[in-house]
Parts: structure tokens; C-alpha cells; sequence
């Protein structure tokens, strides 16, 4: 259903209508009108930044909020304002969800830790200097970000509107999977590199010297499938073999979030039980109408067009 509103919204999807009034040839009209509402309601949305509000439960005995709660929840604001400022660069988040929000059944927002580089003591510092170097990087450095992944890509299983289990499966030019994996820190084979041979991945010790460009010339723009899943303590990613019959853990590792690292962000939510029912875009009911729409005009138009033709 989503693939088909997706065709709607791009001007793709060619209305259905009867053989006999079609006849030799379909005119199509087809109205721009999702797309139109998506970018206006868009720019409309984009231009409320995000708020967060943290709100003192405790009081004192003539009921007012205590001054130092009060002065911490200010704090806790600013700080939360702060911390998304630079997870959101430039609205890139937003920006996208909100499209899902209203074009697709939901969006998804997953978390990343990424690990942090620490540079290495000149020579000629003192450690009590160079151990403020590194809590001054631990202090202006954030390792988390986040990404928005193709919600026709992701699968889940939840409870209460939280993921339990998560995964996605999509494609991924081999080179850039052997680029993301090989001597991949806190990998099991962190010292070797990961090379597609004979449709099939396979870890191999190579030196520095390897000619890599001209091996990964000769891929072209091949691609193969990969799957991540996060089950909420760990989290793996399998890179498939030619076919999709099996595959190569090329990583995995401690889930660092406490929960899982996908958060669904639905446009519309329903009270149905079905997985594939409870969630719908936000236009849903103007694409409808949109729809209804294009068959009339095609109709129409290629009726007209069959009477004044040959």
C-alpha cells in the first residue's frame, strides 16, 4: 500500500479503468495536488522548532516548586535544547521524518553510538596536561547521531509503541560495505579486511600495499543485501552472499542504549491491532481523494479523446 501511494505522490501511479473506454489509448491525468500539500504543510511544520519542557513534581509545603528544582529544569532545557541543536544540523532530521510523517505509513529515527578518536600525548606534554586534553574532548564531543533509513526497509516487532526487536534489510555497493567493515575496531577480525570473491565474503589478511582500487574497479557498481538487527542488548549486521541464501556477520556488538536504537514516529496511529493497520499517513485521506480523483479525469479525457479520434 505504501509503495502504491509513493507512485500516487510521484505522478507514477496510472489509473485503472475499463478496456472498453480505454480502447486504443489512455489519456492520464494525473493531479499534483499530495505533492503540493506535502510541501506546504512542510514548511509550515519547519518553521515551530522543537521544544522541550521539563516540569518539577516536587513541592514545598505552601505548594510552590523549590527554587533549586526550579533552576535544574531550566538547566535540563537548555541542555536538551542544545544536545538535539547538534543532532538536527541544519533540520536534516526533521526534515525528512516530517515527509514520512505525512506521505508514508511512519518515519524512523535510529540511534548510532559512534566511537570517539582521542589524539595521541605529544611529546614534551605533562599528563596532568594531557588528561584535560582528553576530558576536553569528552566534553565537547558528542558520539551519538542519528540517521532516518528508509521505513520500506525496517521490520519490527513492539510493545506499547516501543520497538522490542529491530531490523533492516537493504542493498549496498559492495565496495562500500568492504570500506565499512574491514579492520573495523571492535570487530571480531579487526586486523583483517573483508573481500567479496566468488560471490561470497570472506575475511583476508592483506598489506597496506594491496592494490584496492583496481579490485574494486572491477566490482563496478555491484551490490548485495545487508541485514542489521538490534534486539536490544546486541546488535548485528550480515553482509548476504550472491543469492541471499547466506551470509557473513560483519559485525556486531553491545547494544550502548539500553533499549533498542530504532524510535517510530507515525503520522496518524489507529486503535487496530493489525501490525499493518495501526499506522497511516497523515494525507491519507487526501490521497485518496486525489485518487478517486485521477480516475474521473482519465476517464473523462480518454473518452473524449476516443470520440474525436480516429
Amino acid at each position: 500500500d505504501a509503495k502504491r501511494r509513493y507512485s500516487l505522490y510521484t505522478l507514477r501511479l496510472e489509473p485503472e479503468i475499463d478496456p472498453n473506454i480505454a480502447r486504443e489509448q489512455q489519456v492520464n491525468i494525473l493531479s499534483p495536488l499530495v505533492i503540493w500539500a506535502a510541501h506546504t504543510i512542510r514548511a509550515d511544520l519547519l518553521m515551530n522548532p522543537t521544544e522541550f519542557m521539563a516540569i518539577p513534581l516536587a513541592r514545598e509545603s505552601s505548594g510552590r516548586i523549590p527554587r533549586n528544582d526550579e533552576k535544574r529544569a531550566d538547566n535540563l532545557e537548555k541542555a536538551l535544547a542544545v544536545i538535539w541543536s547538534k543532532l538536527d544540523d541544519n533540520r536534516r532530521i526533521d526534515f525528512e521524518i516530517i515527509w514520512h510523517q505525512l506521505v508514508s505509513p511512519y518515519g524512523i529515527i535510529v540511534l548510532e553510538c559512534v566511537d570517539r578518536k582521542f589524539p595521541d600525548q605529544p611529546k614534551g606534554m605533562s599528563d596532568e596536561a594531557y588528561a584535560g586534553l582528553i576530558e576536553r574532548v569528552q566534553r565537547e564531543s558528542l558520539p551519538w547521531s542519528l540517521f532516518v533509513p528508509d521505513p520500506m526497509t525496517c521490520a519490527w516487532r513492539e510493545r506499547a509503541g516501543r520497538p522490542t526487536i529491530f531490523s533492516r534489510r537493504f542493498k549496498q555497493l559492495v565496495t562500500d560495505v568492504e570500506r565499512t567493515y574491514s579492520k573495523r575496531a571492535r570487530s571480531e577480525f579487526y586486523e583483517h579486511n573483508l573481500r567479496f570473491k566468488n560471490g561470497s565474503w570472506e575475511w583476508k589478511r592483506m598489506s597496506d600495499d594491496y592494490d584496492v582500487d583496481s579490485y574494486h574497479t572491477s566490482l563496478g557498481f555491484k551490490e548485495c543485501e545487508l541485514i542489521e538487527l538490534d534486539d536490544g542488548e546486541n546488535i548485528y549486521h550480515v553482509a548476504m552472499n550472491e543469492g541471499n541464501q547466506s551470509g557473513q556477520v560483519v559485525w556486531q556488538g553491545p547494544n550502548p542504549f539500553g533499549r533498542v536504537s530504532a524510535f517510530i514516529v507515525p503520522g496518524s496511529i489507529t486503535p487496530f491491532r493489525s501490525p499493518q493497520d495501526r499506522y497511516e499517513p497523515y494525507l491519507f485521506p487526501l490521497m485518496q481523494a486525489v485518487d478517486q480523483l485521477n480516475t474521473i479525469r482519465t476517464i473523462r479525457a480518454t473518452a473524449s479523446r476516443n470520440v474525436s479520434g480516429p
